[in-house]
């Protein structure tokens, strides 16, 4: 009986070990340059990451039209998570002429 239950936990402790290494292995973040407007939008591809932030270069705050969603400020020189399924478009309100800004793709919590 005592064996028995020795099996079985130790291959409970395998399964996890396994499931927990999935967690643990590091990968480098995806950076991505791409410019949008109010007529040319942006789609959210995490590429395989667990989050997706976004940067804004510009001098004043641009406001991201969110699909379905609403909208959201992103302040310049500050990265702003953005939490929203994949292949969600994406268009900056106002904005007549393309902008740049910077996503990355990471599966760390804080870019």
């Amino acid at each position: 009986m005592c064996e028995e239950y020795q099996l079985q936990t130790i291959e409970l402790l395998r399964e996890i070990r396994e499931l927990l290494a999935g967690y643990l292995i590091y990968r480098d973040p995806l950076d991505s340059i791409l410019q949008a407007s109010a007529t040319t939008p942006f789609f959210l591809d995490y590429k395989e990451r667990r989050h997706l932030f976004v940067w804004n270069p510009n001098q004043s705050a641009v406001t991201l039209l969110l699909e379905d969603y609403g909208s959201l400020s992103v302040a310049p020189s500050v990265w702003t998570a953005l939490p929203f399924p994949t292949g969600m478009r994406i268009f900056l309100s106002g904005q007549t002429y393309l902008l740049p800004l910077m996503l990355r793709c990471t599966d760390s919590q804080v870019p």
